[in-house]
């Protein structure tokens, strides 16, 4: 689900960000840029990309991951997946 966090930064500038996930586990300085995502099924499926993580409340207790779809659709970008490249 999404949700609207505010981020303040080491400057003091605090930026509200909407329409991303919050995460329940504990995101640290280092993580952030890190992928979140999932496999339906551990051992037979590729791993499915939702989000990037960028940001975490100053007590660390959850995390906060911008949506892949997001960026995609913000930098006009189109993800390359096995069914679209052309190995030739």
């Amino acid at each position: 689900t999404s949700t609207t966090a505010s981020v303040k930064y080491s400057d003091g500038a605090t930026i509200i960000f909407v329409d991303v996930i919050e995460v329940s586990n504990e995101t640290r300085s280092g993580d952030s840029g890190g992928p979140v995502g999932y496999r339906p099924n551990v051992s037979k499926s590729r791993f499915r990309l939702i989000g990037i993580t960028f940001a975490a409340p100053e007590d660390a207790s959850c995390g906060f991951v911008i949506k892949a779809s997001n960026i995609l659709s913000t930098f006009n970008l189109t993800a390359i997946t096995s069914d679209n490249i052309d190995y030739k």
